[in-house]
């Protein structure tokens, strides 16, 4: 069994360590993009601290879907969720969020973890909550769902509405499989120890491209280079 995560005195105000991408949270860069040029993410400036953000968070988040549906407009949970990004939460933050009395600012610290925080040491936040009945609202015209199935989601499945989330290492996901399988079972979805590793084990779509790309170019050339000695031949004769 994975153990809780239990922050010590000397480590509270330590600032969680990001990992992966130091300055995009991991997020993907069409959401990050987004919320860079998003006129509600620029106001938030005027916040620099912890409270402040919170604060924002229980005023004005209703849901935790990435963005305003039908739109590319980035919601306004995940404005907030790379603004907290910036300010880099301390376990002792961090803690204060997860254990919240407003679903929103819960939700938002689990993502938080999601995306940034090491695979390696994930588990052992969300372990205390992986039977936690509190009611969420995740998305904007869905019903409640307990907060445990929340998780559950984020632990296991690759994507978080259309975004890829950051990969799992499969030896992770293989330590993780006793605690997390009866779990997503009971939540009707399937442990499957490659699937939370398909967006980062494939090729960005752009080199994808490039590949084709150069390929085809060789082959172009190729038939010019043929088309030429054959003329040659011609000639010479």
């Amino acid at each position: 069994k994975v153990p809780p995560h239990t922050p010590s005195e000397s480590t509270m105000a330590v600032r969680l360590k990001v990992w992966g991408n130091q300055e995009t949270m991991n997020l993907p860069s069409i959401i990050l993009e987004n919320i860079k040029q998003n006129a509600y993410f620029r106001d938030l400036y005027v916040y620099k601290t912890y409270n402040e953000v919170l604060q924002e968070i229980e005023r004005e988040v209703r849901h935790l879907e990435p963005w305003i549906p039908k739109t590319r407009t980035p919601s306004t949970s995940f404005c907030l969720l790379y603004k907290l990004f910036t300010l880099r939460v301390t376990e002792k933050q961090m803690v204060g969020m997860l254990d919240s009395q407003n679903e929103f600012v819960r939700g938002i610290g689990f993502l938080y973890l999601r995306f940034c925080y090491d695979p390696a040491g994930m588990l052992e936040w969300f372990y205390d909550y992986l039977e936690d009945q509190t009611p969420i609202q995740p998305n904007e015209r869905g019903k409640e769902i307990p907060l445990w199935t929340f998780l559950i989601q984020l632990l296991v499945e690759p994507k978080y509405h259309d975004l890829m989330l950051p990969r799992i290492p499969v030896p992770v996901m293989r330590q993780w499989k006793p605690d997390l399988e009866p779990i997503a079972q009971r939540a009707g979805l399937s442990f499957d120890e490659r699937k939370s590793t398909g967006g980062s084990n494939r090729a960005p779509m752009s080199m994808r491209r490039m590949y084709a790309a150069v390929c085809v170019s060789w082959l172009c050339c190729s038939l010019v280079l043929f088309e030429i000695e054959m003329l040659l031949e011609c000639v010479l004769c």
